[in-house]
């Protein structure tokens, strides 16, 4: 539950001995009430000796109050230990939590007198508390606590923000050394008998290492002058952050990081290629064997490398992409195609062939040397003719090559208007394959006139054929459409009488066939949701309506016209006009209008055998502003959000990566304007942005923006685009087709295609 806007002010902590505190921020629920939950924690100590196993147990008091007043009662708890990402549970009550959901029934019942309770955390002897407290739940870089509570009248709560477990729970994992043992503590030198076999240490000026270190052995830092000349293929297995010295640092691949500073001479022997996956090259000094660096993508070099570090490296190792300044500038690869080279290229230093595909994104300059003839553009033969994209192609003019013709792009096309449909705004618009299909919408000027007609439009005969009227649902707009393979499935949407529907309708166009949407278990009547086809059901999340923002959902299967309430715990806030993309596996979420204003978060709805599983919450770090009324597409590998309205249109975007949880920014460099409502299509290799507001008026203006370049181009304005706002929008696989929309406040009803094909410019060398 998210805070309600206002500030709670801390209940009394009563603890003698206060090391931990933890904060429930104002819940949000059906009825309001405010609550306050304060929570102290003391460690449990043994009365045993120093060397005597302490008991798994925390003891946690704490005061809750409902509505600024102290709750009396019994009140029911659930309570589990979670990683910092929030989606791995270390330890739960009973043991039946995974991935950080709430834990099995049956529940903790403490009674609350005056507001003010006790809970012994993995006391085994409390009621229904099946599990204690591991140590090695504190081996962990970070353990917060995460509660649920009901107090019989507003039913289960999860309470967040979840709150850290600092000095006190890592007591319980310093009693021994038989687990993982603080590397910081092995300092100068360390006789073998004082260590556990897996983690044995020798005095370093006797010329013995640490061999064979397993995975989450060694936690914090050792002290450079331990872990010296460690014979390479002693590095084993998975090794977490920080295990090992600055001088000799090795990561978790699957982390993508791995060696860091290492001075010359203290690697010998070969590393096996697995742990030199994502190496951050500014961190190799000195001078490494070419052996170690054998068959490294060359992709997972990033920053600078000193001259000298990466010296007759065979060319046939990198493989990928290189990008800028992630060599030294005796070894630099650059993008035969943009006119770069091998930049200051020592004799000897580079051997074999280097593929084109891993020469990427860096002006050619200062070639010294001898370069092999597969990698130099003016190797090319004379008399042929090459194209580009530029119209001043430096690397092809500074090769021989002259400008011969440019081919302009192609132009906008007006479509038919007979039969088309009538002028409207807030309708859907899809792609079945061969035909557009628009249906619904708001047809009206100075006041709303809901429609239910539909027209189907072929754009390899210019033709428009009429939607059937028999069976159609109810007049809409702002309802959601999605094709499922074989139907049109609308949702969804607002009538004429403002009334929020929670009714749809299937449409099959080869038999021109209206079918309608069961109402058993659908959610209730919305508009502002998001509609997301998964490959099996539609997914309904969100919107809002007579009771506010809602952030519950539910999947439809047209098949068996059947509807499967969505009921799993931690969804995202509650929004209105969010974004949505299917990313293969999950539906991820993003951005909208919450109860406070503009979101920049979002959630991962993820399947597993095409059912949902358990949410996931986007990462924050790195992520775009909040908005709303933005646009957003799916690569195949990343979703590129871009532009809003956040009290103004927006001009910026990011792509984010489900893989790896991360942000990266789009480009600002020769960006569209900013807009807001406008379309976004995903062509296979660019996104397109069509149309969209400035706030002081409609765009008729679009552009192409490539991921993998990272370069943005204008579309053509030849033909006359139409100006236009909240435009629908398909791609057909080889051109867009735009209908509808508004143009100072009227609605729109021509139809227009483009193919979004570049200028071409051919260039020969006689």
């Amino acid at each position: 539950m998210s805070d309600g806007g206002g500030s709670d002010r801390l209940g009394e902590i009563f603890c003698a001995k206060v090391v931990n505190f933890y904060q429930l921020a104002k819940a949000k629920l059906a009825k309001p009430r405010a609550w306050v939950f304060v929570l102290a924690a003391a460690l449990n100590l043994s009365t045993r000796s120093a060397l005597a196993q302490a008991p798994g147990i925390l003891n946690y008091q704490g005061k809750l109050t409902v509505n600024a007043t102290n709750f009396t009662g019994t009140a029911q708890f659930k309570f589990a230990l979670v990683n910092v990402a929030g989606n791995g549970t270390l330890w739960s009550d009973n043991g039946t939590s995974v991935g950080g959901a709430v834990p099995n029934d049956p529940p903790i019942a403490l009674v609350v007198s005056g507001g003010i309770f006790s809970v012994n955390l993995g006391d085994t002897t409390v009621p229904n508390m099946t599990l204690a407290i591991s140590p090695n739940v504190f081996t962990n870089s970070g353990v917060f606590l995460r509660t649920w509570v009901n107090d019989g009248v507003d039913g289960w709560q999860q309470l967040i923000p979840d709150r850290q477990i600092v000095s006190v729970g890592y007591a319980l994992s310093a009693v021994s050394v038989t687990g993982p043992v603080a590397a910081s503590s092995l300092t100068g030198s360390i006789p073998t008998s004082t260590l556990p076999t897996n983690l044995q240490a020798l005095n370093t000026n006797n010329a013995v290492n640490l061999t064979n270190i397993q995975s989450g052995q060694l936690v914090g830092s050792v002290s450079a002058g331990v872990l010296t000349s460690v014979p390479a293929a002693s590095l084993t297995g998975s090794v977490p952050v920080g295990t090992l010295p600055v001088s000799l640092q090795l990561l978790n691949t699957n982390n993508g990081i791995n060696l860091t500073n290492i001075p010359a001479g203290q690697l010998i022997g070969s590393i096996p290629v697995a742990t030199l996956n994502s190496v951050p090259a500014a961190n190799l000094t000195g001078s490494v064997p070419s052996a170690s660096l054998t068959s490294v993508p060359a992709g997972n070099l990033t920053g600078s490398v000193p001259s000298g570090a990466l010296t007759s490296v065979p060319a046939a190792s990198l493989t990928g992409s290189v990008p800028v300044g992630t060599l030294p500038a005796n070894l630099q690869v650059l993008n035969i195609n943009n006119g770069g080279n091998l930049t200051n290229l020592q004799a000897g230093q580079l051997t074999g062939s280097v593929p084109s595909v891993t020469l990427t994104s860096v002006p050619a300059s200062n070639l010294t040397g001898t370069l092999p003839v597969p990698v130099v553009q003016s190797s090319l033969p004379t008399g042929i003719t090459v194209v580009s994209m530029l119209a001043q192609d430096s690397s092809l003019l500074t090769n021989g090559y002259q400008f011969l013709m440019t081919v302009p792009p192609p132009a906008w096309v007006n479509g038919s208007t007979t039969n088309a449909p009538s002028a409207r705004s807030g309708h859907s618009a899809i792609w079945d394959g061969q035909q557009m299909i628009v249906w619904g919408g708001n047809a009206g000027s100075s006041s709303p006139v809901y429609v239910n007609t539909g027209d189907l439009y072929d754009p390899v005969a210019d033709q428009w054929t009429s939607v059937s009227p028999i069976d159609v649902p109810e007049p809409r707009s702002g309802h959601t459409s999605i094709w499922s393979g074989s139907l049109m499935v609308i949702w969804g949407g607002e009538n004429s009488t403002n009334a929020f529907l929670g009714t749809g309708g299937r449409f099959q166009p080869t038999a021109q066939q209206w079918t309608p949407i069961s109402t058993s278990n659908a959610p209730v009547g919305r508009n502002g949701h998001i509609a997301v086809w998964t490959g099996s059901t539609m997914f309904i999340w969100g919107g809002q309506n007579v009771n506010g923002l809602l952030n519950d959902g539910a999947l439809y299967d047209p098949v068996a016209d059947q509807w499967t309430v969505l009921s799993l715990p931690n969804p995202p806030e509650a929004r209105i006009n969010a974004t949505a993309v299917w990313a293969g596996d999950r539906v991820i979420i993003w951005g909208g209008i919450g109860a406070a204003g503009a979101l920049n978060d979002g959630g991962e709805l993820v399947f597993s055998s095409n059912a949902p599983v358990g949410w996931i919450s986007t990462s924050l770090t790195g992520a775009p502003p909040g908005r709303s009324e933005h646009s957003a597409v799916w690569t195949g590998q990343q979703m590129i959000i871009w532009g809003g309205n956040a009290g103004g249109a927006l001009g910026d975007g990011a792509l984010f990566n489900p893989a790896s949880n991360t942000w990266t920014v789009v480009s600002s460099t020769n960006a569209p304007v900013a807009r807001y409502n406008h379309s976004a299509l995903w062509s296979g290799l660019e996104m397109l942005i069509l149309n969209g507001s400035t706030g002081a008026g409609e765009l008729a203006s679009g552009s192409a923006y490539n991921p993998t370049t990272g370069l943005w181009r204008t579309l053509s304005n030849g033909g006359g685009p139409i100006t236009r706002t909240q435009p629908g929008a398909v791609w057909t696989g080889t051109q867009v087709l735009v209908f509808g929309g508004l143009a100072s406040g009227l609605p729109v009803a021509s139809l227009q295609t483009l193919v979004p094909q570049p200028a071409w410019y051919f260039y020969s060398k006689l």
